[in-house]
């Protein structure tokens, strides 16, 4: 493991909450396109244990796509920089 990098998995409880506002904060930035959420979701994806199935995927984009994102996007901010800077971690998602 690299000096100050440390390895951030997502646990049942606490990946759809982190997953949804994930797609909440991709949503806000890239309003029109459903599809680069989901990707980027499915990749957030591999850090769940036990991964979340594709159905949950989907329920949590259709989910940002459908909610008011003035008050979660900070909160997913946070959770993006703190997975891009996990090791192991090779698609960092871009925050505009």
């Amino acid at each position: 493991m690299a000096a100050g990098k440390e390895t951030y998995w997502l646990l049942e409880g606490e990946r759809n909450d982190a997953i949804f506002r994930l797609c909440c904060s991709l949503r806000r930035y890239y309003r029109d396109d459903p599809e680069f959420v989901l990707a980027n979701a499915a990749l957030a994806n591999i850090r769940c244990v036990p991964p979340m199935s594709d159905q949950e995927l989907h329920q949590c984009v259709e989910s940002a796509f459908k909610q008011d994102h003035d008050t979660l996007s900070r909160e997913a901010s946070v959770w993006v920089e703190m997975l891009n800077a996990s090791e192991g971690w090779e698609h960092p998602i871009p925050l505009h």
